[in-house]
């Protein structure tokens, strides 16, 4: 389930889990929300990354750059490199 849930346990207890959920890295009045995603053809992944400021109304968030493919025709070999290369590229759209 994508962004988080409830899971039942093995002893009947209902556990709030967060397995899925986009991690998002806060860098003043800014959020930035980076992910990788699995690419079925090729076995590598791809980094996704999406900026948002601050809001008046705190059910909302606003876009000051939508989710978008980190480098379109790049792949990457990790997760974890994927994830990593995200997070540069919003950090430095914000420096």
């Amino acid at each position: 389930m994508l962004f988080g849930g409830v899971r039942e346990t093995a002893s009947d207890s209902r556990v709030p889990y967060l397995k899925d959920v986009m991690p998002i890295e806060q860098v003043g009045k800014y959020e930035i929300e980076y992910e990788a995603a699995a690419l079925p053809d090729d076995g590598g992944w791809a980094a996704y990354v999406a900026v948002f400021g601050a809001s008046d109304n705190p059910a909302h968030r606003n876009s000051i750059m939508p989710r978008e493919r980190v480098g379109v025709a790049e792949t990457f070999k990790t997760e974890a490199e994927a994830l990593e290369a995200a997070l540069r590229i919003g950090l430095t759209m914000l420096s």
